[in-house]
């Protein structure tokens, strides 16, 4: 029953009733709650005036005392009233001048007494501002009284019987509710219905406390002083005839109960001291043999046992089969499922059936009964089978039988053994099933599990170690653990976590042996078990995890979204990041080592419809403090693109972590800030410019942005070389798809801690923007819109400032081993102005249209890059040639000493071992990029027989320009970057568009990949990584090892510690359920499986009005104009003479559209 508190106050502020809490019965109005208040219908101790009604001015309200009160008409209702606006109410009245009050005749004052010792009262109790649940039960105690029209006479008698009675009775029935009357009810003990509308008010959970049990002492007691109500006087008064049975009912059902409690408790404390178990086994069993049904009378229920009777059928004669696995789990489906097995199996069969006692343990098995057999026979063969699953039953032995085996033990051994010792062998010896006693007792015997099913004593330590002011015995080995794993861990690559992926590592004892190599001498290092117990656990739903500490945030397990480690490049490119990091530290003093990349795009809302920034459909705290219902968005207009600049501390030595250093993080919008080069380098610029080191060396992805093969980029790099007035400059990048090898990834993890539960919107513009923005569908519209309409460029700008400000303090609040992030600005067309002037001093003629080597081969430039500049595929390096007298590069800034031992990044070489060299080595040595895999199969495709036998699409049909059309969408290699078309035989929908989007992101597609099985649609991840499996690359065949640092030795795997690819693949990202409309669509879209990284374009692209891009590598950079019937190709192509340049009939990329003669001709028939 809802309350609310009262003040009632006349005109002239006097005081006629101060702040009182009263119940509100019903639903009346303020008007109406008034009067009841006045007339003393309400509360009895309360009287105001009768006449007081008819004078009520007004009515305010409010949350708090302290808050400024509201005026209210005093005909709303007072329910809604207060739950919208406040529980305080205070009422003004205005009595007119003429008001003459009525006078009341003196009564004799016995008369007065005698009359108040026979009035009915009630109880009063003081009431917090705030009544908790308990103290409204209370309430609704008192009123249930006195609406039953109960109370005791005279106001002495409320309030001593009537006080005691009340709060006894609370108690009692607070104590059920919070024990739970459910559980009384279980035991066929019912409380009275009147008391119903008092229970499910307790609940321990909203406090985090779980449910206590029934305690008997705790019941005897409210029953027996509910109980000596009964016996009182005033309980036989005309006014409690109705309450006498009702309190009766429930002190007899505390009564029950509390005796049945007892009862169970001496039944227990004698079961725990008999030396037998409790139950025989015998007496748990049922085992009978029964003819199979030969006519079936419902064939409804026929059907439900199908599986069963299919699976039985062909199983050998007296076979045991457990029929769990097709029984249902709901408890009444699953006893009708058993009971009904003799009129629903069609052979003959023999049945076992378990049942411990308590729903503990059920357990139910069939066999097939020869019929050919007699009797005699068939139940000798039963009886063994029956003794066999006999074994295998648990027993539950009592505690006075587990005691006698410890004092046995004790007194042989001649030592006390522990309590877990003495209970694990005594379990495992007579197979004893019986639960632990308490929670600290479940809690030991799950290490000793641990130790059993891991067979290593060492897994168990000794709990004291870890008391405050003791060392952990193994704490130097975690340190260089953790120091290893931050050189060699993945980052997921859906970046959504803070656990890494073990990808270097292929056994435990191999992390131990390679960890031990790095740690000093005399570090104690763990069992294999107990390093193992400190990973993540591969499944968190399995058993088995319980054991894992989590103290490694890293994963044993092969990932299946996990980039594909079979890139022909992959061990090139990490040799060469190798040769970057060993010369970065040969010149630690005057270098700079960076490493840049840019996080996912983080979606921003439109005004009042926040997004969340990385998980969707949660609700979200948003720049202005409010909490919103975060929008369910798979498009939104607007977003933010974090830039991450990570300016390492270069090490000592290159087994030390590279995973230091000071994170810069820039928020950019996409729309009119989008990555480029020229931007990365001018926010680059500002960062280190203030360390005045001569020699910077970056490792870049190789995105568009980042791609060091390309002219515009090399050209931003000198750039940057010239504004800076390095002496050197070198960029790598990673190998395709590979992009977590980069150390700046891990930086994305930490910034996706900071994005959880953060939604983000931008503010509102004027309306007449906001109409513009709302025609728009892509950035493309917005920008083509703000050419036309300058202010929107600004004005949209000035709207995402508040979410940017709110993400950058955000991300202020990160760290990376105690160094706290920091941001800047995206760099705005003016900064970016300012760099490239730097490049117009040795080359005036050169323009920002100049992105091709046909551009620039004839311009001054050109002589730079002859000079100065060395250009591989995986990386480019600019150095001065240190000449006092060169008119091309400027004087040297390091010392000459130095600059003396100063050469260019030399190129990987392979060493005899099928390894390649060390650093050493090759470095100052004249290297090429021959031994490049990539450039080696691109060579050897050339050489290729070309009547190959071809590969199977697995398409149902041949793809062509309108099947790709019908999908319009494309989806691109990881590993190549290169566009591949999605065929469909008919228009796909809206809707399937956008599911085959959202399933494309979850993906990590790469050539040779198919998204559908033969065997009904399975979709899982295997096929993308079966495609991968299947490809024999020859030349790259021994060039797959995933390597940073060489070994110098054969790496020893034993059986027992080899994770099998084929049985891992799937762990993590293996669906169990997949949607239904995910299913249609991929059985109606596929993509060309007989496609390998190697393979050009696919012509069915170009046909389809796709952009045009390079017809060899796919790079959006082709020469142009493109000569008539060929193929658009990039520069680096036009020039390689290893690539043959293709022309098709009809072809003409004067324009975005790829259109036949044919096609021409038809068209203009048709006009």
């Amino acid at each position: 029953m809802p309350s609310i508190s009262v003040k009632v106050i006349l005109s002239n502020r006097k005081e006629v009733l101060k702040w009182q809490i009263h119940p509100i019965i019903g639903n009346p109005s303020l008007s109406e709650f008034f009067h009841s208040l006045a007339i003393g219908q309400i509360s009895p101790e309360v009287f105001i005036n009768k006449d007081y009604q008819s004078f009520l001015l007004k009515a305010k309200i409010g949350n708090s005392l302290k808050d400024e009160f509201v005026d209210v008409n005093v005909q709303c209702e007072l329910n809604e009233i207060s739950q919208n606006f406040g529980n305080f109410v205070l009422f003004e009245l205005q009595i007119p001048e003429d008001y003459q009050p009525v006078l009341q005749k003196e009564k004799d004052a016995f008369k007065v007494l005698i009359s108040n010792s026979t009035q009915l009262s009630l109880p009063s109790f003081n009431y917090p501002k705030k009544p908790n649940k308990k103290d409204l039960l209370r309430q609704n105690i008192v009123a249930w009284i006195k609406n039953n029209n109960g109370g005791w006479k005279g106001k002495i008698a409320a309030e001593s019987m009537g006080k005691s009675f009340v709060n006894d009775l609370l108690n009692a029935i607070w104590y059920v509710d919070t024990c739970g009357v459910e559980k009384m009810k279980g035991r066929a003990i019912h409380p009275p219905k009147e008391f119903e509308e008092f229970f499910y008010r307790s609940d321990p959970s909203s406090y985090k406390n779980a449910r206590p049990n029934f305690d008997y002492d705790c019941l005897n007691r409210y029953a027996n002083l509910l109980f000596g109500y009964l016996n009182a006087p005033w309980m036989e008064n005309s006014q409690f005839t109705w309450l006498y049975p009702i309190v009766e009912k429930f002190t007899k059902c505390l009564n029950e109960y509390s005796t049945y409690l007892n009862v169970q408790r001496i039944e227990i404390s004698e079961n725990h001291q008999l030396e037998i178990p409790i139950r025989s086994i015998d007496d748990s069993i049922s085992v009978k043999v029964y003819e199979g049904v030969r006519f079936f009378s419902n064939f409804q229920t026929k059907n439900i046992y199908d599986n069963l009777n299919n699976k039985l059928s062909t199983l050998p004669y007296w076979e045991v089969l457990d029929i769990e696995p097709f029984v249902p789990s709901e408890p009444r489906k699953k006893y009708t499922f058993i009971h009904n097995l003799p009129e629903n199996i069609y052979l003959k069969f023999g049945i076992f059936r378990y049942s411990s006692g308590n729903s503990t343990f059920h357990a139910c098995f069939l066999w097939r009964v020869d019929e050919s057999l007699g009797n005699e026979e068939i139940t000798n063969k039963s009886y063994i089978i029956c003794e066999d699953l006999k074994s295998k039953m648990p027993t539950y032995h009592t505690r006075f039988m587990r005691k006698q085996f410890k004092y046995k033990a004790d007194l042989i051994l001649g030592i006390p053994t522990k309590n877990h010792q003495a209970r694990a062998l005594y379990q495992e010896l007579t197979g004893d099933s019986s639960s632990a006693t308490n929670m600290t007792e479940k809690q030991v015997m799950l290490r000793v599990k641990q130790l059993l099913a891991n067979g290593d004593d060492k897994i168990i330590v000794d709990l004291r170690s870890f008391n405050k002011g003791r060392p952990e015995q193994y704490a130097e080995f975690w340190k260089y653990v953790k120091q290893f794993l931050e050189e060699h861990a993945a980052v997921d690559d859906r970046r959504h976590g803070t656990v890494a992926h073990l990808s270097h590592a292929i056994s435990v004892r191999d992390l131990i042996n390679q960890v031990t190599k790095i740690c000093p001498s005399g570090t104690l290092i763990p069992s294999k078990q107990w390093l193992r117990m400190q990973f993540s656990p591969n499944n968190e739903t399995v058993k088995v995890s319980e054991y894992y500490t989590g103290k490694l945030d890293i994963k044993y397990m092969v990932q299946a979204r996990q980039l594909r480690i079979d890139h022909p490049d992959l061990h090139y490119a990490s040799a060469l990041f190798r040769y970057e990091k060993e010369m970065s530290i040969k010149y630690k003093e005057y270098s700079n080592l960076v490493f840049l990349d840019d996080k996912h795009r983080c979606k921003v809302g439109e005004p009042n419809y926040p997004v969340a920034a990385v998980d969707r459909g949660k609700s979200v705290i948003v720049a202005n403090g409010m909490t919103f219902a975060v929008a369910d968005h798979d498009f939104t207009k607007c977003g933010l693109i974090p830039s991450v600049i990570m300016q390492a501390e270069i090490p000592n030595t290159i087994n030390e972590s590279f995973y230091r250093g000071n994170v810069f993080v820039g928020l950019k919008d996409p729309i009119f800030e989008p990555s480029s080069a020229m931007r990365h380098a001018t926010e680059l610029y500002d960062i280190i410019v203030k360390t005045n080191k001569p020699y910077l060396f970056l490792y870049t992805d190789g995105g568009p942005d980042h791609q060091v093969k390309f002219v515009k980029t090399q050209i931003t790099l000198i750039s940057l070389f010239l504004a800076l007035d390095l002496d050197y400059l070198v960029a790598v990048r990673t190998p395709p798809g590979h992009s977590w090898k980069n150390p700046v990834e891990r930086i994305m993890s930490i910034l996706n801690l900071g994005l959880q539960c953060v939604g983000l919107m931008r503010q509102e513009m004027d309306k007449e923007l906001e109409e513009i923005m709302s025609k728009c569908n892509s950035m493309n519209d917005i920008r083509n819109v703000a050419e036309k309409t300058p202010r929107l460029k600004n004005e949209l700008k000035e709207s995402l400032n508040p979410t940017i400000t709110l993400l950058n303090d955000l991300f202020k609040r990160l760290q990376l081993k105690d160094k706290n992030f920091e941001t800047f600005e995206a760099a705005s067309e003016f900064d970016m102005n300012v760099l490239w002037d730097s490049i117009l001093r040795i080359d005036s003629t050169l323009t920002k249209e100049d992105k091709s080597w046909a551009n620039i081969k004839n311009k001054p430039i050109s002589e730079f890059f002859d000079h100065c500049c060395q250009s591989r595929s995986y990386f480019f390096s600019i150095k001065k040639c240190g000449k006092d007298n060169c008119d091309i590069c400027l004087p040297i800034r390091s010392p000459q000493h130095v600059f003396d031992t100063l050469y260019h990044l030399p190129d990987p070489s392979p060493a005899n071992d099928e390894h390649y060299k060390n650093f050493n080595d090759v470095y100052g040595t004249d290297t090429n990029e021959s031994y490049c895999p990539s450039i080696q199969l691109r060579k050897a495709k050339l050489n290729k027989n070309k009547k190959e036998k071809k590969r199977d699409k697995q398409m149902p049909w041949t793809g062509n320009a309108q099947k790709a059309k019908n999908v319009g969408m494309t989806v691109t290699c990881a590993d190549c970057n290169k566009l591949r078309c999605l065929y469909a035989s008919k228009k796909i929908t809206d809707d399937e568009k956008k599911i085959l989007v959202a399933y494309l992101d979850t993906i990590c597609y790469t050539c040779g990949a198919t998204f559908a099985l033969s065997n009904k649609l399975e979709l899982e991840d295997e096929p993308v990584k079966e495609s991968s499996r299947k490809r024999n690359i020859e030349a790259s065949e021994n060039d797959n090892i995933l390597s940073d640092v060489e070994s110098e030795e054969e790496i020893e795997v034993s059986d027992e510690e080899f994770i099998s690819t084929e049985d891992n693949v799937n762990i993590g990202t293996k669906r169990d359920d997949i949607d239904r409309e995910l299913k249609n669509v991929l059985s109606k879209v596929f993509v060309n499986a007989a496609l390998e990284c190697y393979d050009e374009m696919e012509k069915a692209y170009y046909s389809a009005n796709f952009l045009p891009i390079c017809f060899n590598c796919g790079s959006p950079e082709y020469v142009t104009p493109v000569p008539e019937k060929q193929y658009p190709y990039c520069e680096t192509c036009t020039t390689d003479p290893n690539v043959l340049i293709k022309t098709g009939r009809g072809l003409n990329f004067s324009s975005n559209s790829i259109q036949s003669g044919e096609r021409k001709e038809k068209r203009s028939k048709r006009k």
